[in-house]
This record gives C-alpha cells, sequence and structure tokens, in this order.
C-alpha cells in the first residue's frame, strides 16, 4: 500500500471570520446592560412607591401599638402630626410629653418627598414647609381603645398613588392603597 501525501489545504481567511468572539459577545451584552439599567432609572420612581408603601404601613402599625398600649397601661396617648413626621404623646398631668426612652414611639421624620395630610372632623389640613400652624395636630387614643375619627394620607406628588389609613370612632383601623 502506498500512502500518498496529502498536500496542505489552503484555508480563505473568509473561513476564519464568520463568527463572533466570545470578547465581542461579552461587550455587547455588557452595553445591553448598561442601556437597561439607564431605561429602569428614567421609567422607574427610583424606589419611592416601596417606601411610601413601608412608612404608611410603619405608622398604620405604630397606631395600633399604641392603641393596645394605651388600653393595657390605661394611659391616654396622641399622635402628633407635623409637617416632617410624627410623634407619639403621652398625657401626664394635663400636659401632653414625648413618651421618654420608647424606641417605638419615638419621634420619626418621614422620607423626603412625602406629604402628609389629615382629615379631622371634615376639616383637612395638608402639611408642607410652611410652619404656620402653632397649635399642635392631634389624633387622640384613649384608654378605652376609642380614638378620634380621623383620614391620615401618605402621598408622593410624582406617584399615581396614595395610601390612606382611616380611623373610626370605635378603634377600627383600616389601611387602604388608593389611586389619584
Amino acid at each position: 500500500m502506498s500512502l500518498r501525501r496529502l498536500s496542505p489545504v489552503k484555508l480563505n481567511k473568509s473561513e476564519f471570520t464568520r463568527g463572533f468572539t466570545l470578547i465581542e459577545i461579552m461587550v455587547v451584552i455588557a452595553i445591553m446592560g448598561i442601556m437597561l439599567g439607564l431605561g429602569m432609572f428614567a421609567f422607574g420612581d427610583g424606589g419611592l412607591s416601596e417606601k411610601l408603601e413601608q412608612e404608611s404601613q410603619r405608622l398604620y402599625g405604630l397606631i395600633k401599638l399604641a392603641q393596645e398600649e394605651s388600653i393595657l397601661q390605661s394611659k391616654e396617648l396622641a399622635l402628633e402630626l407635623e409637617s416632617d413626621g410624627y410623634v407619639f404623646k403621652q398625657r401626664i398631668d394635663d400636659k401632653w410629653l414625648d413618651i421618654a426612652d420608647d424606641k417605638l414611639f419615638r419621634k420619626r421624620t418621614l422620607t423626603a418627598g412625602i406629604e402628609l395630610s389629615l382629615e379631622v372632623d371634615d376639616r383637612k389640613l395638608i402639611f408642607g414647609n410652611n410652619k404656620e400652624q402653632d397649635i399642635p395636630v392631634r389624633v387622640y387614643i384613649l384608654s378605652s381603645g376609642e380614638v378620634t375619627p380621623f383620614i391620615i394620607r401618605l402621598k408622593i406628588s410624582d406617584l399615581e398613588q396614595f395610601f390612606e389609613i382611616q380611623g373610626f370612632e370605635n378603634g377600627q383601623l383600616i389601611l387602604q392603597k388608593r389611586d389619584i
């Protein structure tokens, strides 16, 4: 048997350059990821809706907890609303004082951009940056479990939704998410 010598086959350069290299594919994927991330920031609210929901749930939970605390300890409590937050107060010797050394009922500041409004006795109070109110606005929480009937709204002006906490005279509380 004779062995024939095979001549080397010459390949054209075009046969080697048909596909993409791994580096080219990775660069394209990285660019797409960056563009997608920028698109999310442009169309998203930056997590503001989640912060609004968390803040609303926190306030709702604290009011419920204050109700229970008021009943168990036979104390008169109040939720005092301010332009930038809220604080729980306790009635001691006919004065409303901050609840001392209590981490739960301490003064809280709202996340920037969240607007607070309160409706009590068909009177609507909107808290903004103006400090024209000298009289503190309070929701009273009695030791019997009753509360001042109220509606607290938390919203962010750029969003199409807001949260509403409604308190009834009998002490029932409702938290609802609403659309504008």
